[in-house]
């Protein structure tokens, strides 16, 4: 029988924590906390942004770098390695993939299993150093019985099954991270986002501007009512054509 053990890191920002899912019962998936001192404090993180700090540093003086170093180190040796975030307040299901790096099939069937649509090309977080790595975001509220029903058989089905599902490059829709909107250029009042988003509305030309962009096919992927610690609360994406993934995992 077909197993590949898979990697499954949660709780990269404290703030936003969503509890492990039971995976349990699911064979050759290993659970862990990514960021379990910020978890522990109820914040986003300790000395910066986890994400960002990849590949990391081992040395390092920030626990975040420390950490993910650690945390990669912890990855190897597994066949695809997931990072699961939770958004606060409103977002459109998505996941960061390195065009560069790329991944297997078989994850891309995961991700659409899972029901997301949107691809951002990222080198940010643990993708940019674990092989065969995605991380994938489940805005809040949505982590319901109907969606954790899809991550367990979509985990069980990714590690174990014989032929698991599969999808390509050009079944999802494929953005790249432009800018982040901190409150220092425009604050969410101004803005009012709508609550819903679905990436098929662009970005007003008044917030274009603020955010010191140029063009009129950006979107807002995500948003939070209340600011991160560092004035970040939302995120800008362009959309891209899908890449070329013949040289990527298989």
């Amino acid at each position: 029988m077909r197993m590949k053990s898979i990697k499954l890191w949660v709780g990269s920002h404290g703030d936003a924590f969503r509890e492990l899912p039971t995976v349990g019962n699911v064979p050759n998936v290993d659970a862990e906390v990514a960021n379990p001192r910020a978890v522990a404090a109820g914040k986003r993180f300790i000395d910066k942004n986890l994400t960002t700090s990849y590949p990391g540093n081992p040395e390092s003086i920030f626990y975040e770098e420390r950490l993910a170093a650690e945390n990669v180190r912890k990855s190897l040796g597994y066949y695809a390695t997931l990072d699961m975030y939770s958004l606060k307040d409103h977002g459109v299901r998505s996941a960061a993939i390195s065009a560069e790096r790329g991944v297997s099939g078989s994850v891309l069937g995961f991700l659409k299993h899972i029901g997301l649509t949107a691809l951002v090309d990222t080198d940010f977080g643990i993708n940019s150093s674990a092989t065969n790595a995605s991380t994938f975001d489940i805005a809040s509220g949505e982590v319901d019985a109907a969606m954790r029903g899809r991550l367990l058989t979509g985990l069980d089905d990714l590690a174990n099954a014989e032929e698991p599902r599969t999808a390509a490059v050009g079944d999802f829709r494929w953005f790249r991270y432009a800018k982040g909107l901190h409150v220092d250029t425009i604050t969410p009042d101004q803005y009012q986002p709508a609550a819903e988003l679905d990436l098929s509305t662009p970005l007003p030309k008044h917030v274009v501007d603020a955010a010191g962009l140029s063009g009129d096919s950006f979107y807002l992927l995500n948003w939070r009512e209340q600011p991160t610690e560092d004035g970040y609360w939302g995120e800008i994406v362009t959309e891209i054509d899908a890449p070329d993934s013949t040289h990527w995992p298989a």
